[in-house]
């Protein structure tokens, strides 16, 4: 194997690590679930709302941190069913902000605690060997660098890119 596309850079791996720009994210539903369950003022409220996603939502504000307990209504990983169950009005759900600001989705959604910022979600390249990449791996990597959180990222469908990524960088591990 050459390269490993893992969602969110590992802490303890050998392998070297390229990130890319985090994806920006934040809680939608649509206007009939508010109109019907109500707008959580706080990250708690969330508790007693329908939300559709999985493991343990982390919630910013600036230097506060919450980590509301939710107990989902639907248990799915995936956004794009994360999309479609909040337009439906199913619940509230994490969505890559790309995904939200889409002009099909925009005014069919609404933001939840527009104030508090799930975490980002960071696409890392992983790979081994020696300091210089084969030139397949580098051109790959390289190609997916002037696309990934860019303008020119075919995730957005016409969106422009600026506010709805993070620089690329890591944490605990140092790449190329």
């Amino acid at each position: 194997m050459d390269v490993l596309f893992k969602v969110r850079a590992p802490r303890d791996s050998a392998r070297r690590v390229r990130p890319y720009p985090g994806t920006k994210r934040g809680l939608f539903a649509s206007p009939e679930y508010v109109a019907a369950r109500g707008n959580p003022s706080i990250p708690d409220d969330l508790a007693a709302h329908s939300c559709i996603g999985s493991g343990t939502w982390k919630l910013s504000r600036g230097s506060k941190t919450a980590a509301p307990h939710i107990v989902f209504t639907v248990v799915v990983s995936d956004p794009v069913v994360h999309l479609d169950l909040a337009l439906s009005g199913l619940g509230i759900a994490i969505l890559p902000l790309y995904m939200a600001k889409r002009t099909d989705t925009c005014n069919r959604l609404m933001s939840i605690l527009p104030l508090w910022s799930p975490e980002p979600i960071t696409l890392c390249a992983l790979f081994s060997g020696s300091a210089r990449l084969t030139p397949k791996v580098q051109v790959l990597l390289d190609f997916l660098g002037e696309y990934l959180g860019t303008d020119r990222d075919p995730r957005l469908q016409s969106v422009p890119a600026k506010g709805l990524f993070t620089e690329a960088k890591l944490e605990a591990t140092s790449g190329p």
